[in-house]
């Protein structure tokens, strides 16, 4: 039997013993955070998935602000509160709005609407009803869309003014309201404009650090050029997203030698969503209460910023970490509170359907009229009255033919 040998065979020995080591130290400083990243971006990405179809009761509130940009004070410039039903939801508004000639608030006005919503992928039925004491304001919008088909339905809240619609709309593609302008479901659970969050998290660069008790996952993907930072808690409820912006892997690594803070300091807010208040529905975990808040950068900052670049104070590495560090301001902030939901539950084509009235006029969406041509005129409506008129022009023209016939030939 062959004995080990310290000469010979140690050699081999150290050789293991090193290659243990190496590999101890790397699973204790990549694989572990590798791990993590990944299965933070597991639960992320189960949970936006999760929601397929939503139709629920809710309040949303917004106030916008309006900032001096001389003063850089701060004034208010609109309340909005709604509340959103199942089928119905309140929506109501005060709004301050600013003078920029004088720089004094100008005198508040309120509104309310009713909405309802539903939705399910590219589908929806949006309703928007103004309830203000106001007669005149009192105005009902719904936009449908169903297999890529919109409708439009329009009752103005003027006394005895006609409604309308427009029906069989092909060449639009959602709602006609800006993007983002209502806090709905699907941007709570990541969705934006352009892509989701399963498309910013597909490619890019992650990393996770530990704050205050909550996981932070940061990722940036150059290519769609977005940047997201997705607060997790020890229970894996997600609590807050915010869309940031960030430098690029090269330039972080470059930027950090002007910047003395942590890395992932080194970002400008863009929109910041604050969830809580989970409510389990139909094995969705859905958040009762949302607070968005939507930021811009203190323009008097920027300026200076770039005052100092132009006249070659600083270089443009040591701008470019000034501006995405440059303090901001919150220029809107919507809050949503859940009072009742039904999620992934199916709806039909009916759900999506407007409910003409019998007065209403509709357009056809293919045969629209032209900008500046005259829309043609709504035929009176012809009752017992128009056709007594028709009968009594008809007997007179007779009775004048039996009166010419007699003087001539009798």
């Amino acid at each position: 039997m062959r004995r080990f040998s310290i000469v010979g065979d140690g050699r081999y020995l150290v050789a293991v013993l090193y290659l243990c080591l190496a590999v101890c130290c790397y699973s204790q400083d990549i694989p572990e955070d590798t791990v993590t990243t990944e299965k933070l971006k597991q639960t992320v990405l189960a949970w936006a998935d999760s929601l397929k179809t939503f139709s629920g009761e809710y309040t949303l509130s917004q106030t916008t602000y309006e900032y001096d940009h001389a003063t850089e004070q701060m004034a208010e410039e609109d309340y909005f509160s709604w509340e959103t039903f199942l089928e119905e939801y309140t929506l109501s508004q005060t709004s301050n709005e600013y003078d920029h000639a004088t720089g004094q608030m100008a005198e508040e006005s309120y509104s309310s609407w009713t909405v309802v919503l539903r939705q399910a992928q590219d589908n929806y039925y949006f309703k928007i009803e103004n309830n203000s004491d106001e007669t005149w304001k009192r105005r009902v919008e719904t936009h449908t869309r169903y297999n890529g088909v919109q409708n439009y339905y329009s009752q103005p809240g003027f006394v005895n003014w006609p409604s309308h619609g427009v029906s069989n709309i092909t060449d639009e593609e959602g709602l006609h309201y800006p993007w983002g302008f209502y806090l709905m479901p699907r941007e709570i659970f990541g969705e934006r404009q352009d892509y989701s969050l399963r498309d910013v998290l597909a490619q890019g660069r992650s990393r996770f650090i530990t704050k205050n008790d909550h996981y932070i996952l940061s990722h940036s993907n150059p290519q769609i050029q977005s940047a997201v930072d997705i607060t997790i808690n020890k229970d894996n409820f997600i609590t807050k997203i915010e869309w940031v912006r960030r430098p690029s892997v090269v330039s972080e690594e470059r930027l950090m030698a002007y910047w003395e803070g942590d890395v992932f300091d080194l970002r400008r807010k863009q929109t910041t969503l604050e969830l809580k208040d989970y409510q389990h529905i139909n094995g969705v975990s859905f958040p009762g209460s949302v607070i968005k808040t939507r930021w811009r950068v203190n323009e008097s900052a920027v300026v200076e910023s770039l005052d100092l670049y132009e006249n070659e104070a600083i270089s443009k590495d040591e701008l470019e970490v000034l501006l995405l560090t440059t303090p901001v301001q919150a220029v809107c902030v919507q809050s949503f509170s859940l009072t009742n939901a039904s999620i992934n539950e199916p709806l039909s084509k009916e759900d999506f359907a407007i409910d003409w009235p019998e007065d209403v006029r509709i357009f056809d969406g293919q045969n629209m009229p032209q900008p500046g041509e005259r829309i043609p005129d709504i035929p009176a409506e012809r009752g017992l009255w128009f056709y007594m008129a028709i009968a009594g022009v008809v007997g007179l023209c007779i009775l004048a033919g039996i009166v010419f016939y007699y003087k001539r030939y009798l």
